[in-house]
């Protein structure tokens, strides 16, 4: 408890269920610190790189996220995913958030605002304060309180936007997205440095390997507005059928957020794979999703 767990050089240390401290059911984060070395290395200049897996220990689901540092906290975070059983190829997804606080043994208070529309088209903004000790789980299946959303306010039953988070206190934030296949993809939080006019995103596919009557690869992207106003921005496609890009007609407006499908735009032909390249008149941050309907187990991926 004084001194840690001794690392050698290049080594590697696990915790799982079967190791970690923490009772079993526990449902919360954890904070990794360096110590002094015994062979007076310090610890402000030792550099850890930690990796955390989620799995589900009934189906297939597993989804991995870098942990993050202390420089990567942020006083204002954007989650540009957020889903409450939004439909995707026949599957369904709902997303599912956790809050931590940089100072965990301090109240902190946070202010959520959720943006987007249900699946009618309507839009939707909710706002909500909390007040985070240590760590806090944020479950869009969930009504009300549970959501982190008002005691009289819900989600509607279908709902896709995103969530602006700001706090007095610094947070980092990551999301998991559940499927009803049984699929689980992580993505961390957006802070302010990060958002950004020009976005790549190197990978996309629409119907990329089909096999046995199955589609193969598909991609959505969901763009937000950093700062949750309108922009407008340009979607260029990029391949080796479109070495200069294939360029829209004019630009499209994200208001707050939008989702785009590769599969709508009928200029791609399909077997497709390339990337997209998003520029836009205000920052903006962007999660893809990849899926693969060919293969078994967990073919999903967010980036």
């Amino acid at each position: 408890p004084s001194g840690g767990e001794f690392l050698a050089p290049r080594a590697s240390m696990v915790r799982d269920e079967t190791s970690m401290a923490a009772p079993f059911g526990f449902d919360g984060s954890a904070l990794v610190r360096t110590q002094p070395a015994s062979g007076g290395v310090a610890a402000g200049i030792q550099q850890l790189s930690v990796a955390v897996d989620t799995r589900d220990r009934v189906r297939a689901g597993l989804a991995t996220y870098r942990a993050l540092s202390q420089d990567e906290t942020s006083r204002v975070v954007l989650l540009p995913m957020i889903d409450r059983a939004t439909v995707e190829d026949d599957a369904s997804y709902t997303t599912r958030f956790r809050i931590f606080s940089a100072t965990p043994g301090a109240p902190n208070e946070v202010t959520l605002r959720f943006e987007g529309r249900d699946s009618g088209g309507a839009q939707i903004s909710i706002e909500s304060k909390v007040t985070v000790f240590g760590s806090m789980s944020c479950d869009q299946s969930q009504p009300t309180t549970l959501g982190c959303l008002p005691a009289d306010r819900a989600l509607p039953s279908s709902f896709a936007g995103s969530v602006r988070i700001q706090s007095v206190e610094p947070i980092t934030v990551v999301v998991q997205r559940v499927s009803s296949t049984g699929s689980l993809a992580d993505y961390r939080g957006f802070t302010p440095s990060e958002a950004s006019r020009q976005v790549v995103l190197p990978v996309i596919n629409k119907n990329y390997g089909p096999f046995g009557g199955r589609s193969g690869w598909n991609s959505t992207f969901r763009v937000a507005s950093f700062d949750g106003s309108t922009t407008y921005a340009y979607i260029v496609y990029y391949s080796k059928q479109f070495p200069r890009g294939l360029f829209p007609d004019t630009p499209v407006p994200v208001e707050g957020s939008r989702t785009f499908r590769p599969s709508d735009e009928r200029k791609l032909p399909d077997n497709w794979v390339g990337s997209v390249v998003i520029v836009s008149d205000r920052p903006v941050v962007v999660v893809a999703d990849l899926r693969s309907d060919v293969f078994e187990g967990d073919p999903e991926m967010l980036y």
